[in-house]
């Protein structure tokens, strides 16, 4: 499945025209109905549409030492983040570098954990 993703009503309407999966930036409202009205407007049944709450981890790195993995992936985890946060600002979904976390329990849709066990209990619906 292909899916585009986006933060904006007009976004969520480009993904429906073409009739494709939409993952949103969060959850604003009118997202889902701009989308499925549009994907039924060209002639498609909406699709996937998943649309996470500010707090849902979207980006997740499960190493079995969380300082060692903050060495190896900190950076990068950083570098897009802040990217993100520059491009996405009225969004506001992206992390900001202030709210990048090493812990698994801060917040922030980028986690970086040691236990998943304990991570996925905590985040899987």
């Amino acid at each position: 499945m292909l899916c585009w993703g986006g933060g904006t009503v007009p976004a969520a309407r480009r993904v429906g025209t073409f009739g494709l999966g939409f993952f949103g930036q969060g959850d604003a409202p009118g997202l889902r109905d701009a989308y499925e009205a549009a994907a039924r407007a060209n002639g498609h049944e909406p699709g996937m549409c998943i649309l996470p709450h500010r707090d849902t981890p979207t980006s997740v790195f499960v190493h079995p030492d969380v300082d060692t993995g903050w060495d190896e992936v900190g950076a990068a985890m950083l570098a897009d983040a802040s990217m993100y946060a520059k491009w996405n600002e009225s969004v506001g979904h992206a992390s900001s570098t202030a709210s990048l976390s090493r812990a698994a329990g801060d917040g922030g849709n980028r986690r970086l954990c040691g236990q998943a066990g304990r991570f996925f209990d905590t985040y899987v619906p």
